[in-house]
């Protein structure tokens, strides 16, 4: 039994079931408001949140799914467009990395393209020039030698004269010689050659010229080392390049050879006076020479160049940090002799 004193019992029933009701209704709307923060109001602020760094570029951003059924619908839709939107982006990096790679390639190509076309007309300037100059040189040449054989003995001021137009001349036969091997396209005759002996012959064809200056030049190469090229052509690249680095004030000189990724890698490394910078990218154009006149004609490297493309390979330059210069051939390498490169066999009889 519920006892209440005598002054309670004098309270009027209406104020009590109105203060029931307002004690209902003020617990009704406590825990309508936690319901509704929980259900409605958080979810909402939640996917503000995450709209807005969606917004940021947040792809991939995602609300927790359990929620209120319109909620939850309405998180799963944004989830997907979310997901959706981060693979859209990594698909379109992907292809803007695809494109930038096309991009490099078409322009190396064009760069390639362009330089084809130059070397192709310096190869047509240099036929006509060998059917114009070649023979009239030679006359001129023999003509030469002929009166220099019958001038009177030095000191004579006319036979030192025919001696200095001879050099001159021979300078002019020289640069045509170089024309005529730039326009030189085919690779004749291939043989399967060892590397190490190729580089040693190099060495030795440069050698008086290296010791009367006080310079040497150091050779190694790896074993098992054979490329398959035309070896007269590629002697004379490596003798050109010997002969750069010599002109260069070099001491020292290394010629080596190893294996690489892409084949052969030939590397001829001097501690000369190196290359500037700014002509670094020129240094392969023809008749492009840092040499005085009258002391270089510009095509040792352009015919180089040409040469080491014409067997399938690459030469470039670098300036090492020690200074002086760093040229770098890769050739493909030749595993197997082909029947041809293999000795007869006599059967005993």
């Amino acid at each position: 039994w519920l006892r209440l004193p005598a002054s309670d019992l004098l309270t009027p029933a209406w104020q009590v079931v109105a203060a029931h009701a307002v004690f209902s209704a003020m617990l009704i709307a406590a825990f309508g408001g936690i319901a509704l923060r929980r259900s409605v109001i958080t979810p909402l602020v939640q996917l503000q949140a995450v709209t807005r760094r969606i917004s940021l570029g947040d792809f991939g951003a995602t609300l927790p799914e359990d929620q209120a059924a319109e909620i939850a619908a309405l998180a799963e839709s944004l989830n997907r467009m979310s997901v959706a939107l981060a693979a859209y982006r990594d698909q379109t990096t992907t292809q803007l990395h695809r494109l930038e790679r096309a991009n490099d390639e078409l322009r190396a190509a064009q760069d390639a393209l362009v330089r084809s076309e130059r070397l192709a007309s310096v190869g047509r300037l240099a036929a006509g020039l060998a059917h114009e100059l070649g023979n009239p040189l030679t006359s001129v040449r023999g003509y030469l030698e002929l009166l220099v054989d019958t001038a009177r003995p030095a000191p004579d001021p006319q036979r030192e004269l025919l001696v200095r137009t001879r050099v001159e001349a021979e300078r002019m036969h020289e640069l045509l010689r170089n024309l005529l091997d730039f326009a030189r396209e085919e690779v004749r005759a291939p043989v399967r050659a060892p590397v190490g002996p190729m580089l040693a012959e190099a060495a030795r064809s440069v050698s008086p010229a290296f010791t009367r200056r006080g310079a040497e030049v150091q050779v190694g190469a790896a074993d098992g080392l054979f490329v398959r090229v035309e070896a007269d052509k590629v002697h004379q690249v490596l003798v050109s390049l010997l002969f750069n680095a010599l002109d260069a004030g070099a001491h020292t000189v290394r010629l080596f050879a190893t294996h690489g990724a892409d084949g052969v890698v030939i590397r001829c490394v001097d501690d000369g006076h190196g290359i500037e910078p700014v002509n670094v990218a020129r240094v392969f154009e023809p008749f492009y020479t840092t040499r005085p006149p009258g002391h270089g004609t510009g095509l040792g490297l352009a015919v180089a160049q040409r040469v080491i493309e014409q067997h399938g390979g690459r030469i470039s330059v670098r300036i090492p940090e020690g200074g002086g210069a760093e040229f770098v051939i890769t050739l493909p390498v030749d595993l197997e002799p082909s029947p041809s490169d293999k000795a007869p066999q006599v059967a005993d009889g």
